[in-house]
């Protein structure tokens, strides 16, 4: 198979919805554990969670990408 047919245009989308979703759902646990009296104060801990969120999303990404066959007309 070639590159450009496994990563081809639909799919670099979704890896940019991936993250955006991931960059989201990070930030969503964040403001439901942090106390509201502080305000919103990120922790070293959490911006590694941030990190780690990114990088599952990008290798279920890579992993879709070399399981799954686009279709092809």
């Amino acid at each position: 198979m070639k590159w450009e047919f496994i990563f081809n245009k639909h799919r670099w989308y979704a890896l940019g919805l991936m993250v955006v979703a991931a960059v989201l759902g990070w930030f969503s646990l964040v403001l439901v554990t942090d106390p509201v009296e502080e305000g919103l104060q990120i922790s070293s801990p959490q911006w590694i969670g941030l990190g780690f969120a990114i990088f599952i999303g990008i290798v279920a990404w890579i992993r879709n990408c070399l399981t799954v066959r686009p279709y092809k007309k």
